[in-house]
C-alpha cells in the first residue's frame, strides 16, 4: 500500500502555475518516490494508494483539463487539506470512484472537484465520517452528475462537513439517503443540495437524531420533487437548524416529526417549508416546547394546509409562532384547552397565524 505524503503537491500560490510534471510525485511507504504521468486518464495511478497525507495532494491538479478519470479504488483515509482543491476545475473528469473511502478529515476535500462539469457519478460507499469543511465545495457545480446520492455507512457530519457540497448539482436525480445519519454539526448540511431541483424526489434522515446550528439551512432550498418528508428519530434542533431548510419545495405533501420533544433552538425552523404550496399533512404529535421564534414563517404561505395540531404543547417562547401560518387562508389548528389565554395574547400582536381566530380550536 501507498501513501500520499504532506507537501510534495503543495502549491504554494494558487494561480502560479508550476509544470504538472513538478508537482506529480508521491512517495510509497517504503520511502521512495515515483513519477505520477501528467495523463489525461489517471484511472490506474493511485491504484494502491490507501492514505493521503496532510496536503498530500493540495491544489495538484487544479485546472488541469486534460484529466478525464479519477479513481482511488484502496484509498481510506484523506487527512488534513490532502485532496483540497486537488482537481478543481477539471472540466473533463467524467468518472471519480472512492469505493474504500472510510475518512474524510477535516478540509481534507474542500472544493476538491469545485466546477468538474464534466463528472456523471459519485458515491461514497464506505464513508463514516466527515470532519470540519470535509466536502465543503467538494462538487459545487457539478451539474452532469445524474446518479442518486447515498451515504450508506456515514454517521456523523462535522461542523461545515458538508457545506455546498452539491450546490447547484441539477442533474442530480431519485433519491438523497443518510440511512445511519445521527448527528449533524453546526452548518453541517447547509446549502448543500441548493438549488439541485426537481429531479430529487425522495430523503432518507431515518435516524437522525440532532441537527446542530444552521446544520441544514438551507440545505434543499428549491422546487425540488421531494413529497413526503419524515425524520422519525430526530429530537433536538438547533438555532436555525432547519431555517429555510425545504423552502418552496412545491411538491411536498407530508412532513412529520413523530419524536421530536423540544424546538430549543432559536428560529429553529424558521421559513423550513415556507411556499410549500401542496403541502397538506404537518405532524408534531410530542411537542411540547418551542423556542423564541421557533416556528417563525415556517409554513407561511402553505396554501393547501388546512389543519395541524398541537396535542402536547405547553409553552412557547418570544414570538415562538411568529407568521408560522401566514397565508394559510384555510387552516384550522388545534391546541390544548389550556393554552387558550397562551395562544389569545400572541394574536393580538402579529398574525401569527394566518387565520381569523376562528380557525382557531382548544379542543385537545
Amino acid at each position: 500500500m501507498s501513501v500520499i505524503s504532506n507537501q510534495n503537491f503543495y502549491w504554494s500560490s494558487p494561480g502560479f502555475e508550476i509544470p504538472i510534471e513538478t508537482l506529480c510525485k508521491y512517495s510509497i511507504s517504503s520511502g521512495g518516490t515515483a513519477e505520477i504521468p501528467s495523463s489525461k486518464n489517471l484511472k490506474n495511478v493511485f491504484d494502491d494508494v490507501s492514505e493521503i497525507d496532510d496536503y498530500g495532494l493540495y491544489y495538484a491538479y487544479y485546472g488541469s483539463t486534460g484529466v478525464t478519470d479519477v479513481s482511488f479504488p484502496k484509498l481510506t483515509n484523506i487527512n488534513l487539506y490532502g485532496m483540497a482543491y486537488s482537481f478543481c476545475g477539471c472540466s473533463n473528469i467524467t468518472n471519480v470512484s472512492f469505493p474504500k473511502l472510510v475518512n474524510i478529515d477535516d478540509f481534507a476535500m474542500q472544493n476538491s472537484f469545485f466546477g468538474c462539469t464534466g463528472i456523471t457519478n459519485v458515491s461514497f460507499p464506505e464513508l463514516e465520517t466527515i470532519g470540519k469543511y470535509g466536502l465543503n465545495n467538494a462538487f459545487y457545480r457539478c451539474n452532469r452528475i445524474v446518479n442518486s446520492i447515498n451515504f450508506p455507512k456515514l454517521t456523523h457530519i462535522d461542523e461545515y462537513g458538508m457545506d455546498s457540497t452539491f450546490y447547484y448539482c441539477t442533474g442530480i436525480r431519485g433519491s438523497v439517503s443518510f440511512p445511519v445519519l445521527i448527528s449533524i454539526g453546526a452548518n453541517g448540511l447547509s446549502y448543500a443540495f441548493y438549488s439541485c431541483g426537481s429531479k430529487i424526489t425522495s430523503i432518507d434522515f431515518s435516524k437522525l437524531e440532532a441537527i446542530g446550528n444552521n446544520g441544514m439551512s438551507f440545505a434543499f432550498d428549491s422546487d425540488t420533487g421531494i413529497v413526503n418528508i419524515s425524520f422519525p428519530e430526530l429530537i433536538s434542533i438547533g438555532d436555525k437548524g432547519l431555517n429555510f431548510a425545504f423552502n418552496k419545495c412545491s411538491n411536498l405533501t407530508s412532513v412529520s416529526f413523530p419524536k421530536l420533544v423540544n424546538i430549543t433552538g432559536i428560529r429553529g425552523l424558521e421559513y423550513a417549508f415556507s411556499g410549500c404550496s401542496k403541502l397538506t399533512s404537518v405532524l408534531f404529535p410530542e411537542l411540547t416546547t418551542i423556542s423564541d421564534y421557533g416556528l417563525s414563517y415556517a409554513f407561511s404561505p402553505c396554501t393547501s394546509l388546512t389543519s395541524i395540531s398541537f396535542p402536547k404543547l405547553t409553552t412557547i417562547g418570544s414570538s415562538g409562532l411568529y407568521n408560522a401560518f401566514y397565508g394559510c387562508s384555510n387552516l384550522q389548528m388545534h391546541f390544548k384547552s389550556d393554552m387558550r389565554s397562551t395562544i389569545e395574547s400572541m394574536t393580538q400582536y402579529n398574525a401569527s397565524f394566518g387565520a381569523s381566530n376562528s380557525g382557531i380550536y382548544y379542543d385537545l
